[in-house]
């Protein structure tokens, strides 16, 4: 049995007994993935006594989760490798993007929110 299917079964039996782990409710689950370091610093605050923390790092692991939180570690790498020589800058694809009349990236999922 694979990391995810033991992972899998663990939720079932917790739904079943009408329990969830937190990133499981509706409200709150997009902070683990979230975008924002300040989400993801909560969601992994939040972690701490999950019933599946165990299941969901092996899980993370077997798939290469490399974004988010998973066992109460945010994964998102916090240091940007440099730029390689010529490569266009985050900031130089969004003004490309408006100069061909594209609307530029949003912060947060945020239609009006200035990159």
């Amino acid at each position: 049995m694979t990391a995810a299917e033991r992972l899998t079964r663990r939720l079932v039996t917790l739904a079943a007994q009408g329990r969830r782990p937190r990133c499981g409710e509706a409200g709150s689950h997009g902070l683990w993935l979230s975008d924002d370091a300040d989400d993801r610093a909560q969601a992994a605050s939040w972690c701490t006594g999950c019933p599946v923390m165990d299941e969901c790092a092996a899980a993370a692991d077997e798939h290469g989760e490399r974004f988010g939180v998973f066992r109460g570690t945010d994964r998102t790498p916090t240091i940007r490798k440099p730029l390689e020589a010529g490569a266009e800058s985050p900031h130089q694809f969004a003004q490309r993007l408006v100069n061909r009349g594209l609307p530029g990236p949003t912060r947060r999922g945020h239609a009006d929110a200035q990159p």
